[in-house]
């Protein structure tokens, strides 16, 4: 699992591209399988690219959240087997959550405009959370995410810029997920020890 910033810039050095196409080469010869989520240093659009050539049984890449137009655009998100269930979840920017608003019902409507214009996008990340959630039904489930949850510490060399919305999310709206594979802050520690357990591996270098 790779919970975003697979490279450190939106159009990585040629160098970092051959390290990383190399890495997926070399993971194609073994029994693993490699999921993978965009994250605020990457371009979605440019983790995906390569998508059509990889055998699908063995490497999924969500980049972007994008336009989610229908219901039915949720289970490209979700991945189950063998009684596990993955949500890969990438870094999202406010309007990719804004078009959310458009699935909902009247009276999911009213609530949002009822709230306060800074409470708007938390209510929409917990009514997409909810449709993930509807379709994670395994006995295992685990989310990869990139973003801020619960208490952190930052090392330094993260991406100062707010575009994802809350500055944090609540670990209490995690609590239908047994592990959190989170990216993000790139010092690795543990943010929460019991369910659901969330941990921020950290980057290499």
């Amino acid at each position: 699992m790779l919970s975003g910033d697979i490279f450190d810039r939106p159009n990585p050095s040629t160098e970092a591209q051959k390290v990383y196409f190399q890495f997926v080469a070399d993971l194609g010869q073994t029994k693993c399988k490699l999921f993978m989520i965009g994250g605020n240093h990457d371009s979605g659009k440019v983790l995906e690219c390569p998508t059509p050539i990889y055998d699908p049984q063995k490497i999924k890449v969500i980049g972007e959240l994008g336009t989610i137009k229908s219901k039915a655009d949720f289970a490209r998100f979700i991945i189950k087997e063998d009684g596990l269930s993955f949500t890969l979840l990438p870094y999202f920017k406010n309007h990719e959550l804004s078009s959310l608003r458009e699935l909902m019902t009247e009276e999911e409507v009213k609530d949002y405009e009822s709230l306060p214009l800074t409470e708007r996008l938390r209510f929409l990340f917990k009514f997409l959370l909810r449709e993930l959630q509807s379709l994670s039904d395994q006995k295992i489930n685990i989310m990869l995410a990139h973003h801020l949850f619960g208490y952190f510490t930052p090392s330094g060399s993260e991406l100062e810029i707010a575009l994802c919305g809350p500055e944090t999310f609540s670990l209490s709206d995690f609590s239908f997920y047994d592990y959190l594979a989170l990216g993000h802050i790139h010092s690795p520690h543990c943010v929460h020890k019991t369910r659901p357990r969330a941990i921020y591996s950290g980057a290499p270098l």
